[in-house]
């Protein structure tokens, strides 16, 4: 099997997976979940550090060096930077199925030549081996040009 095969076999496989309904739903959640989840991590980090001043010019003020006063402060801290990674891993994630489908789509378009009708046509095909359509053009000279050419590659004349 030539290595193109091999590309464009894998390649029908991720397209397939990362463009699907369910991959789309996938992406989605993720997407507004993390996006949503960091926006609260941030804030509960925000919040900490306000708590943390707070706290730290009323201790100066009566001279208690009580540590008890900064646990809510430091719990708020470290809970919200762990839900701020969780939520940007979230959205990786997310983003990783976004670029494979992009990808794939990309590599599709590149590699893969497909019919109107959706059949993938080999390289050295002229006609649809599903639907019968034309997939090439042909120029009054005889060069066989890509479906989309406006205009012949050898000779530079205006394609039907």
């Amino acid at each position: 099997m030539k290595l193109l095969d091999t590309i464009k076999e894998l390649n029908s496989n991720i397209s397939d997976i990362a463009t699907n309904k369910k991959a789309k739903k996938l992406r989605k959640g993720l997407l507004i979940g993390g996006g949503i989840g960091a926006s609260i991590g941030i804030i509960m980090v925000i919040t900490s550090f306000i708590l943390f001043d707070i706290i730290g010019d009323s201790m100066m003020a009566s001279m208690d060096p009580s540590t008890t006063n900064f646990i809510l402060p430091m719990v708020m801290f470290i809970l919200g930077g762990i839900v701020t990674c969780v939520s940007i891993v979230l959205i990786r994630v997310g983003l990783t199925i976004l670029i494979g489908g992009e990808g794939s789509k990309f590599i599709d378009k590149s590699i893969n030549i497909k019919c109107e009708c959706g059949e993938n046509i080999k390289e050295d095909s002229k006609f649809c081996p599903k639907c019968g359509r034309a997939v090439r053009k042909t120029c009054s000279c005889g060069k066989v040009n890509e479906p989309d050419a406006e205009y012949c590659i050898e000779c530079g004349k205006k394609l039907n």
